[in-house]
């Protein structure tokens, strides 16, 4: 087998068993190619405190337009330490107010 197969099938068997950061890549793995998969291991590992994972999550969702799970994330990335979630979680409560007043 090839690096790439390997690499898929130990980040495959370790989130299997619950590793968070193997959670984390096979999702990576994932993204691209099939978001439904990479979505729920992207979640398994931001709900285990996984920072990238949790940003990821709010990402994908931004990407599908389901924004306030967007900023869920976006507001649980920023808890775990991204600064930079910040201007999102503000941009996406802006959003909300004008398109609840319009």
């Amino acid at each position: 087998k090839n690096s790439a197969e390997k690499s898929f099938r130990y980040a495959y068997e370790a989130a299997h068993l619950g590793n968070t950061e193997a959670e984390y890549v096979l999702a990576e793995l994932f993204q691209g190619c099939h978001n439904t998969l990479a979505l729920y291991w992207m979640k398994h590992a931001a709900n285990k405190g996984h920072v990238e994972a949790a940003r990821g999550v709010a990402e994908l969702y931004d990407e599908m337009k389901k924004h306030e799970l967007a900023e869920t994330f976006y507001r649980k990335a920023l808890e775990l330490g991204d600064e930079s979630a910040a201007k999102k979680v503000t941009w996406l409560g802006k959003l909300f107010r004008i398109l609840k007043y319009s």
